[in-house]
């Protein structure tokens, strides 16, 4: 994928800083030193809780 910085109008700005901050907030990491996303976090902290949960 890649993101080409060119002119764009209002709905287009918004709509490239929202899927901007969602690509980022879905970072997996792959090694230790790998940054983890928000998103990601988010889940992996609430993935054991759901896991219990559910039948």
């Amino acid at each position: 994928m890649c993101d080409v910085a060119r002119p764009l109008n209002v709905f287009g700005r918004v709509f490239n800083a929202g899927y901007r901050r969602l690509a980022a907030g879905t970072l997996v990491p792959n090694t230790a030193e790998d940054q983890r996303g928000f998103v990601s976090a988010l889940f992996a902290s609430l993935a054991p809780i759901s896991a219990r949960i559910r039948p």
